[in-house]
């Protein structure tokens, strides 16, 4: 059975942020930066084609230079060591941060891994041992975060370059995250020589690949300044209320945190968990007219249920807008029940 129109209806409206790649759902609580963000990766070669690309050798004894003469194809890191009873650990490392790295900034690092490289032993002369490894990331102060790579224990001669396999990704620790953070890869090396004529080892390293896994910064991102709640209260049916000064007094108010940005709204349909009142350009049986504006002044109607309508271009990085609702409730009606809807901000790149 209909209501007549002296009916009292109640609505409210929940606001809802989005961006075109983020998600949100309807509830009464402000949704800020929900994101179904799709992790990237990036893949840094150190191929020392012509030199050490920022690799420093680290020693006492073992001799650590670039090589020209040797690698796979062209250029390696070299390291030898000779001389009876010799024993030495030391390494190559690399210091930069994550966008030094290649990865863009803002980005949030996650992982990263080992993902080829190639090794060969040139001369294994009264050699007691030798450790080419394990690969190491480590933080700006030489800590140990992650182990890349294990590393092998030669005992001979290479008759040719030796692939190192694909490693497991390797969480990256929450304190080395952001892509401005400083951080080392550490290339560890062990020799213990023997005595006698010609003791000695010489190793070579080259097409180091480390894939870095990473989550982008979102090129644009909006919050609420406001509760994300409007409540119009008890009205009569075919009544128009909106939430200005004069109205419910109750203004929304859209931020742009990084931007600029496009913004777009769009709405549901009005619902009570069992009945809708659909939109539409004028009120009539069971159908509401429902509209936006950024001014209070000049209204737009929400038409159709998910579709996106124009709320302002080219938003500045930081500016706010003002969003204010009218509503024009259906003539007639099969449910007094509290109707609801969800409103949902698009931020978009211009």
């Amino acid at each position: 059975m209909k209501c007549n129109k002296k009916t009292f209806l109640i609505f409210a409206i929940f606001l809802c942020l989005s961006s075109l790649s983020l998600f949100c759902t309807s509830n009464n609580v402000p949704i800020i930066g929900l994101k179904n963000v799709i992790a990237d990766t990036y893949t840094k070669n150190f191929t020392f084609l012509s030199d050490t690309q920022d690799f420093v050798g680290n020693s006492t004894n073992t001799v650590l230079v670039h090589s020209t003469s040797t690698g796979n194809p062209v250029g390696s890191l070299s390291s030898s060591l000779s001389g009876n009873f010799k024993v030495e650990t030391s390494d190559w490392t690399w210091s930069g941060t994550w966008e030094d790295l290649g990865v863009p900034t803002g980005s949030t690092v996650t992982h990263i891994r080992l993902d080829s490289g190639y090794t060969q032993v040139t001369k294994y002369s009264r050699v007691d041992s030798v450790s080419i490894g394990p690969y190491k990331l480590q933080s700006s102060d030489g800590n140990d975060q992650a182990t890349l790579w294990a590393g092998r224990n030669p005992t001979a001669v290479d008759s040719s370059w030796q692939a190192i396999n694909q490693q497991s990704d390797q969480s990256v620790p929450s304190a080395l995250q952001n892509s401005a953070s400083s951080i080392k890869l550490y290339l560890e090396r062990f020799i213990d020589l023997a005595n006698g004529s010609g003791t000695g080892a010489t190793f070579y390293e080259d097409e180091l690949n480390f894939v870095v896994t990473y989550t982008p910064a979102a090129a644009v991102s909006i919050s609420l300044d406001t509760n994300g709640s409007v409540s119009f209260g008890a009205v009569v049916s075919g009544e128009t209320k909106d939430n200005t000064a004069s109205g419910v007094n109750d203004v929304e108010v859209v931020r742009v945190d990084s931007g600029p940005a496009n913004l777009d709204i769009r709405s549901t349909n009005f619902f009570d968990g069992i009945n809708t009142w659909t939109l539409s350009g004028a009120s009539g049986d069971n159908q509401v007219k429902w509209e936006f504006s950024k001014d209070g002044i000049n209204w737009s109607t929400f038409l159709s249920e998910g579709v996106l309508y124009s709320l302002d271009t080219n938003v500045p990085q930081g500016s706010t807008r003002d969003l204010f609702f009218r509503i024009t409730v259906p003539m007639s009606t099969n449910s007094y029940l509290v109707h609801s809807s969800t409103v949902t901000i698009v931020a978009s790149s211009p």
